[in-house]
């Protein structure tokens, strides 16, 4: 398997001392749009954040996401060699703890292929879309699951796959003892259906418990720092899909739901 060093996943967990309406209200008005404001200026190309439920189970991260930089190499310098790049590392600090019980921290993903061995658990991986698959880059959206279990099943990969009945769509899973997440580039959220989705992720993994699965549709939203702005209608158990204003096609609208 080899390393995709501008795929990245965020898991971040909320301080303790943050209340959970604060911490929406921050992810809404300054997190999340100063990660696309400020890093789409440095290099960041795709941005799928999500939002997961204040009451779900032990162990699930707080807010996650999914984040293409053309390279580790651009990834680092937007981190590191910049002022603004700079201050936004620090942002993290003001509502996501870093403890050994709740460590935020982001991961490198590396590619894989039905028919591999399954990546190692705490390893984000990369499937590529084939054939006539949609890619990130040309979704009109983003469905995002989330997962709950006791251990990390093997199977998990390939049972995913087959649920979505998505073979060829470009992917991205992420997955430790507590918890599965997954992204799927698609064409028409529609055809996802949450029932059919619990059901036969209940039948394929019986361990394991369907906590969120979202439809995120493109956003535009203005790159401008300096612009006013109210926040983000960002509210629980929800993702939000960014992309450069020059990828997406007209008729597309600024959206995300949760699939009924």
């Amino acid at each position: 398997m080899k390393e995709q060093g501008g795929i990245r996943v965020w898991r971040g967990w909320r301080k303790e001392t943050v209340a959970w309406d604060k911490f929406i209200r921050h992810l809404a008005t300054i997190f999340i749009p100063a990660t696309w404001q400020v890093m789409g200026r440095l290099g960041l190309r795709l941005y799928v954040p999500s939002v997961l439920a204040e009451s779900k189970p032990e162990g699930l991260p707080d807010e996650v996401a999914l984040l293409f930089y053309p390279s580790q190499s651009a990834y680092l310098a937007a981190r590191s060699r910049s002022a603004a790049g700079r201050a936004y590392g620090l942002l993290h600090e003001a509502v996501f703890a870093f403890t050994p019980e709740r460590r935020s921290t982001s991961t490198t993903a590396v590619s894989w292929s039905p028919g591999q061995p399954a990546p190692l658990q705490d390893q984000p991986f990369h499937r590529q879309a084939t054939g006539n698959g949609c890619r990130f880059c040309a979704a009109q959206r983003v469905v995002f699951l989330a997962l709950s279990h006791q251990q990390a099943p093997s199977a998990m990969p390939g049972a995913l796959f087959a649920v979505l009945g998505q073979c060829c769509d470009e992917a991205v899973v992420y997955g430790e003892n507590a918890f599965t997440l997954a992204w799927l580039a698609v064409r028409n959220a529609g055809e996802f259906d949450r029932g059919m989705l619990a059901a036969e992720l209940a039948s394929r993994l019986p361990a394991s418990t369907l906590v969120a699965v979202h439809a995120a549709e493109r956003m535009q939203f203005q790159v401008d720092y300096f612009a006013e702005f109210d926040g983000l209608a960002l509210q629980s158990d929800q993702t939000l899909f960014f992309l450069p204003a020059d990828r997406i096609p007209e008729g597309i609208s600024a959206r995300a739901s949760a699939l009924e």
